[in-house]
């Protein structure tokens, strides 16, 4: 329990300062990059783990999961550039879609009170955001449509590491487009 409150203040402070870099030029690429790079930095610990590993063929796997979490970070700060305001809820709408994938990528049946959770979440982001009212926003078609495209694309990025990261192992899941072939199971 002592996570979840570092980490909205967190995320509330990492918003304003993207926002404030959006005003003083600082474009989407270079916060990718930059974001990209300090992500790099504070998960290389994790190859030290190693893992079983999984054949080439399976490579997509992580590969395509990079390639999802790589579209929800630039999705994200694209929506970002809009009114964070409005981008807020609508990528509070993962918590749904994690559930909802879940249902139906994972064999392991989503209790009730999970999907009550996720609702209940989603509605207070909702809620939490609803009083704006005479405020003008900016940019709203664009800022909805990217928050989509960003929340459903981090629901599958941690949905797909769910079911995958286990037969990988969580070193090998972090290498494995760099993996050397002694480490990849010969199954």
């Amino acid at each position: 329990m002592l996570f979840p409150l570092p980490s909205s203040f967190a995320y509330v402070l990492a918003v304003l300062l993207i926002k404030r870099g959006t005003g003083y030029g600082i474009g989407v690429w270079r916060t990718t990059f930059v974001a990209n790079v300090a992500m790099g930095v504070c998960f290389s610990p994790l190859l030290v783990l190693g893992g079983a590993g999984q054949p080439l063929s399976m490579l997509w796997q992580p590969a395509f999961t990079a390639l999802l979490f790589f579209a929800g970070q630039v999705a994200t700060f694209l929506a970002l550039e809009g009114d964070v305001s409005i981008a807020t809820p609508v990528l509070g709408l993962k918590i749904l879609l994690v559930a909802f994938f879940s249902a139906f990528l994972i064999a392991d049946p989503i209790p009730l009170q999970w999907w009550v959770a996720a609702f209940l979440s989603t509605l207070a982001i909702v809620l939490l955001n609803y009083g704006s009212k005479g405020i003008p926003h900016r940019r709203v078609g664009a800022t909805v449509g990217w928050g989509s495209l960003a929340a459903t694309a981090y629901a599958l990025t941690d949905v797909l590491v769910q079911k995958w990261a286990r037969a990988w192992g969580w070193g090998s899941i972090c290498r494995s487009c760099s993996e050397r072939s002694d480490y990849i199971r010969s199954d």
